[in-house]
């Protein structure tokens, strides 16, 4: 069995060729509260697939091509990650100056079994500055060995830097304690991050923008059964994070082993939008053609009879890529060039003059 999760490194532990537009990462592309993360894994216990031949991770360079389109067939695993309002919690008032709460199901893997079982929940409060995200508490409760708590906890504020730009290096320490009457959690934690690449993430979810992290950490955990039964567990883990822009998670996160040969893991994200966005109503008709495309789209607003603010192009994870501001001004078909965005699948939305946005319709850009 390997518990799964119960490590808490947080979340931010760190989710043809063409010239790719390098980005830079703030504070304002991290956690968002109102948005919801399923995350798929490769990994399974006793597992011996050599994911190394089904993707293409890059060399750590400029403008490379990170290909994990085909991992879907890979997939044997799933989780939860909830990044919520602190007030929308039970414990925001705890934590007064917290802007964004991370909520994880905490489960354990049974490898005879092949299923994840629930043994908890955390919540993990956060706050920001200028180039740092800092977990301001954390709550949660875990059922192993009869063991529950639930009370809150604030502790040590560890400082994860947030602004990366290709090429820069990082190093960030942090520890926090957890106290009950009969038990003790104490966590250390060391990472260095180099943003060593960027370039193109292609995913089974379409191509991204991206910066590379390559992420060594150390986490060491003491856990004090009172009265005696002391356990001190220490974990190396090495990564590649790929961050696009406007997101809290990587999209993509490759465990590897201690000598960045081989893969051991693989967990892509598929990125919930922060809020629900409502059908256009059944009877106002908008046509999107064609679908697929490659080089244009054309909008047909001819059975649109009200006032348009802005019509959008949304990728699957959230990001406007594409926006025209009074549409109604450029008739009643508008054509729309595509031929810069990567292959995937996108939203089109439309705002009215109220402000309200609605699905139009899901568009497939293909090569």
């Amino acid at each position: 069995m390997m518990l799964r999760l119960f490590y808490v490194t947080l979340i931010l532990t760190f989710f043809g060729t063409t010239l790719t537009a390098q980005i830079v990462l703030n504070q304002s592309d991290f956690p968002v509260a109102n948005q919801d993360v399923k995350l798929f894994h490769t990994y399974k216990d006793g597992d011996t697939t050599t994911l190394e031949n089904h993707v293409s991770i890059g060399t750590g360079a400029a403008n490379e091509t990170y290909d994990f389109s085909s991992v879907a067939s890979l997939i044997n695993d799933s989780s939860m990650v909830y990044y919520l309002h602190p007030d929308s919690t039970p414990w925001g008032s705890y934590f007064p100056g917290a802007e964004c709460a991370i909520y994880e199901v905490l489960t354990l893997y049974d490898s005879v079994t092949q299923q994840d079982d629930s043994v908890g929940y955390a919540y993990f409060f956060y706050y920001s500055t200028q180039d740092s995200f800092s977990l301001s508490g954390l709550v949660g409760e875990i059922t192993i060995a009869f063991f529950f708590f639930s009370e809150p906890y604030a502790p040590a504020y560890p400082q994860y830097k947030t602004s990366f730009t290709y090429p820069s290096t990082h190093h960030d320490s942090s520890s926090w304690s957890l106290y009950d009457v009969f038990f003790q959690i104490h966590q250390e934690q060391v990472r260095d991050v180099e943003i060593d690449g960027y370039g193109v993430l292609n995913t089974p979810l379409g191509g991204f923008d991206v910066l590379r992290a390559k992420v060594k950490e150390s986490v060491k955990q003491t856990r004090i059964f009172l009265p005696t039964d002391t356990t001190i567990e220490e974990v190396m883990t090495y990564q590649y994070l790929y961050y696009a822009k406007n997101l809290g998670h990587p999209l993509v996160t490759v465990d590897m082993d201690s000598n960045w040969q081989k893969i051991t893991n693989i967990t892509y994200g598929d990125f919930q939008p922060p809020s629900a966005i409502p059908e256009l109503p059944q009877t106002v008709m908008v046509k999107v053609y064609p679908n697929p495309a490659s080089a244009s789209i054309t909008i047909d607003l001819s059975a649109y009879g009200g006032e348009l603010k802005t019509l959008g192009l949304y990728n699957v994870i959230g990001q406007k890529v594409k926006e025209i501001h009074h549409p109604g001004n450029h008739g009643k078909k508008v054509i729309l060039d595509i031929s810069d965005l990567h292959p995937g699948v996108y939203l089109v939305l439309l705002e009215d003059r109220a402000g309200t946005q609605y699905k139009i319709n899901k568009l497939v850009i293909s090569n």
